[in-house]
């Protein structure tokens, strides 16, 4: 028996596609273009899964959740922009069990859907030591470009380093770690901010 799951966007046209991956990965789809209208079609369908577009408004956007967390239940899986990943805790905090970010491949949202269907949380990989940093009361906000992201602690030191025009092994030698860890905690906060690459990053944050 095929598994129901409620699609919430307001961007019809990529609503539409996301369906479409959706069906064909054999899932039956109900689309809906709001908040309210996700809760009523989640809760009359049994869905056990909804996923909603974190362009819609975030403060509905949080109330949906708590409420289908208790009500349906349901599992809610955030599809959410580039420039929003950094809500990724919010949704979890308001019982949501997934962070899709909207760059993900259909594999990757396949896999994030079937996983949650499972159990598990689904978040991106790079987001998971923003997650732990955060359940261990060690992570910090910053601002990179115009994102407001969260970071680790040691990615704020990072990105201090960087924001005071260091290089990759000066930021390696004054925090006695390899360059390799510096690069790869580069990435995170590249990721995070939604941009392509260090070289990219280290441009915004000298903007």
């Amino acid at each position: 028996m095929s598994t129901v799951v409620v699609l919430a966007s307001p961007d019809g046209l990529y609503r539409t596609g996301i369906a479409s991956l959706l069906r064909g990965a054999g899932f039956i789809v109900v689309e809906v273009g709001d908040v309210p209208s996700a809760v009523a079609a989640t809760i009359e369908h049994g869905a056990p899964v909804c996923v909603l577009d974190t362009d819609l408004d975030a403060g509905v956007h949080a109330h949906a959740t708590r409420r289908l967390a208790a009500e349906a239940p349901a599992r809610v899986v955030a599809l959410a922009s580039a420039r929003s990943e950094s809500s990724m805790l919010g949704v979890i905090r308001n019982g949501g069990s997934g962070f899709i970010p909207k760059t993900a491949d259909g594999d990757g949202l396949i896999g994030a859907v079937r996983a949650v269907l499972a159990g598990h949380l689904a978040i991106p990989r790079h987001e998971i030591s923003t997650l732990v940093g955060e359940l261990r009361g060690g992570s910090r906000r910053a601002t990179v470009g115009e994102q407001q992201i969260v970071l680790t602690s040691r990615e704020r030191n990072v990105l201090e380093l960087l924001e005071d025009d260091l290089t990759t092994r000066e930021i390696a030698s004054r925090l006695g770690i390899s360059a390799v860890t510096v690069r790869r905690h580069l990435s995170a906060i590249a990721a995070k901010a939604g941009t392509s690459g260090i070289a990219r990053l280290r441009t915004l944050v000298h903007a």
